[in-house]
């Protein structure tokens, strides 16, 4: 459990964990579950990073459309 629990806060890195008996049979995923698993995982990961980019693009389409509603002021010339 201390493994596991010491890994919950790196969301941003790999882990993988696996349980085994006394003779260090794996208790978990087949390696072929487990490759699909690891497809869903990927596939999922992608449309997260999908989603705040478009979240992101939106903010600053929004914030640039009020900043020219406002006249650009706080802008220099470049930036309009």
């Amino acid at each position: 459990m201390v493994p596991f629990a010491d890994n919950v806060n790196h969301e941003n890195v790999d882990s993988d964990f696996d349980c085994v008996d006394k003779e260090g049979k794996s208790l978990g995923l087949t390696p072929e579950a487990k490759e699909d698993q690891d497809r869903a995982d990927n596939c999922e990961k992608h449309e997260f990073i999908e989603s705040v980019r478009s979240d992101l693009l939106k903010i600053e389409q929004d914030l640039r459309r009020k900043i020219e509603e406002a006249g650009g002021e706080g802008m220099n010339e470049e930036d309009r």
